[in-house]
């Protein structure tokens, strides 16, 4: 996984996987959505509506095949 990303970059991953679990809106906060990101940052969202424990269960798999 790279270190950095673009807001491009997240908004072309992201979309598709709140999509899939009819997520209303996604919003970025945090150290990327202020254009302040470095090395090691995470990626921060707030989610609304939507199959939200489906979309936790999602991420938190996908982190632990890391």
């Amino acid at each position: 996984m790279p270190s950095k990303y673009t807001t491009e970059e997240i908004k072309q991953i992201a979309v598709p996987i709140a999509q899939r679990y009819g997520v209303a809106k996604l919003a970025l906060f945090g150290f990327y959505a202020r254009g302040e990101q470095r090395d090691g940052s995470d990626i921060d969202f707030v989610a609304d509506k939507g199959d939200l424990p489906g979309l936790r269960a999602f991420c938190e798999s996908a982190l632990a095949a890391e």
